[in-house]
């Protein structure tokens, strides 16, 4: 498999939900940027990703044909800055915590 190459941001719907009601309950008290990224505190490389849903789901290990790595300018990380404003704690802060959740 050739090595997808970029960053990944990422949310659990829940946390969605709960970003969205903070907005909507602070938004009459607070002076709140006009854009609110809405990420978990935990980007990661996209081959990290395939790799632990590889090895979670299917017990398999991903073998990548070595390429250079080579970030462009049209794929960047997210910061959670303006989201950190809100007075909300994701449930579910990093990928590892909720991908295979069958709970939710």
């Amino acid at each position: 498999i050739e090595r997808p190459q970029g960053w990944s941001n990422r949310i659990h719907y829940l946390d969605a939900i709960g970003v969205i009601h903070e907005i909507v309950d602070q938004s009459q008290q607070k002076d709140l940027p006009r854009i609110i990224h809405g990420v978990d505190h935990q980007p990661a490389l996209l081959a990290d990703v395939m790799t632990y849903i590889a090895r979670q789901k299917f017990n398999r290990t991903l073998s990548f044909r070595p390429n250079r790595l080579v970030m462009n300018n049209q794929n960047k990380r997210v910061k959670s800055i303006h989201r950190s404003r809100l007075n909300y704690t994701m449930i579910k802060p990093s990928y590892f915590d909720g991908y295979f959740d069958q709970n939710t």
